[in-house]
């Protein structure tokens, strides 16, 4: 909860020196560790519209963390957003997902290819689903989640060790973010 607080917090500071959440978009990157070591490569989550309800209400204190000790948690406000609005920034999300898995095939980048590479919540199972709290409460309209590869997977993990694959997919995002603005 901590991350997507201080997202709000910096889009906020942005916002008040004149540029408009809709210039910023917000990327988490990380690499996942999925059970299937033949699964590999990029894969995308995106805000979907139906997983969420437009609020997140957080409890002062938690077993790990006082919020109230934070100035981020201070400043925030809980929206409620409407269906329009979830869906528009799903629709914003996956455009850019999907700009960044292009770009990464034509960089030779692995991408996911069990079912789709840009998804629109994590399924534990058939019962549980969700959206990660970085994808739900982030107010920045666009924002992704990248898992990079899958840890299990031997040629993924030999790609996130080597310093030139790491360059490599730091420059893919970096394409995606100058081709989606440029659209």
């Amino acid at each position: 909860n901590l991350r997507w607080l201080l997202a709000n917090s910096i889009m906020r500071k942005e916002e008040k020196a004149g540029i408009s959440r809709e210039k910023m978009i917000f990327i988490s990157i990380h690499c996942d560790v999925l059970y299937k070591s033949s699964m590999r490569g990029l894969m995308v989550y995106i805000p979907g519209a139906n997983y969420r309800n437009g609020i997140e209400k957080l409890p002062q204190k938690s077993r790990e963390v006082n919020y109230t000790l934070y100035n981020e948690w201070k400043e925030y406000h809980p929206k409620v957003l409407s269906k329009s609005q979830l869906i528009k920034e799903e629709v914003r999300s996956k455009t850019f997902a999907q700009i960044l898995i292009t770009t990464a095939k034509k960089n030779n980048i692995a991408v996911h290819g069990n079912g789709s590479a840009v998804r629109n919540v994590i399924r534990k199972s058939n019962r549980s689903v969700y959206v990660p709290s970085v994808l739900r409460n982030v107010e920045i309209p666009t924002k992704v989640l990248i898992e990079s590869a899958n840890l299990n997977n031997p040629d993924d993990l030999r790609n996130v060790a080597d310093p030139g694959w790491r360059q490599k997919m730091a420059e893919t995002i970096a394409e995606a973010l100058a081709n989606y603005f440029a659209m």
